[in-house]
């Protein structure tokens, strides 16, 4: 019988395990620090302005500013009622207002007066007269102080075209007790 003859253990070729083949281990991909994202300002919006209509186009200050008809006007007094709603006779006493911006300023009949004065819409509100001191005959004094009295107690104005007499201003209290009509002055040519 044939003997199986064993060869020696180091003939047989010894089974090499092949190293497992180590896959580089991938680097871990740095995992991206999540880059801290600046956390968007909540856009401030603008609050829309409210559209006002277009701009009013800054017109030149025309000499009388358009809430102000009075500035820049000069007049002479044709009628007065005072307080008591009496016409007060003016005689040949020459009354005037001239008016600019902020000041109104004129002939009492016998002295000189100033005032500040405030015109806007209808509203008319003068503060306190600076008077002049000279002395005149009673008539024109007594002329003089219920115009004073009146011009210091008058809230509304308005002017209007008279039909006769043209442009006319108004000045009265709100009892419409109290009232001084106007025209506009000549202009000394």
């Amino acid at each position: 019988a044939m003997q199986l003859v064993l060869a020696p253990p180091s003939a047989v070729e010894p089974q090499v395990t092949p190293e497992p083949t180590i896959e580089p281990t991938a680097e871990p991909t740095a995992t991206p620090k999540p880059t801290a994202k600046p956390t968007p300002k909540p856009t401030a919006k603008p609050t829309p302005k409210p559209t006002v209509g277009p701009k009013p186009t800054a017109t030149p200050k025309p000499t009388a500013t358009p809430d102000d008809p009075l500035a820049n006007s000069a007049w002479t007094m044709t009628g007065l009622k005072d307080g008591d709603g009496t016409k007060v006779p003016l005689e040949d006493v020459n009354v005037t207002a001239g008016f600019s911006t902020d000041t109104v300023t004129g002939s009492a009949g016998c002295n000189t007066y100033s005032a500040s004065y405030t015109a806007t819409g209808s509203a008319f509100e003068t503060g306190d007269f600076v008077v002049t001191q000279k002395s005149c005959p009673d008539d024109v004094m007594a002329v003089e102080n219920a115009y004073l009295t009146a011009l210091g107690e008058v809230d509304t104005f308005k002017t209007k075209k008279d039909p006769d007499k043209g442009l006319t201003l108004v000045l009265t209290n709100s009892k419409d007790d109290t009232r001084l009509g106007y025209v506009p002055a000549k202009q000394p040519r």
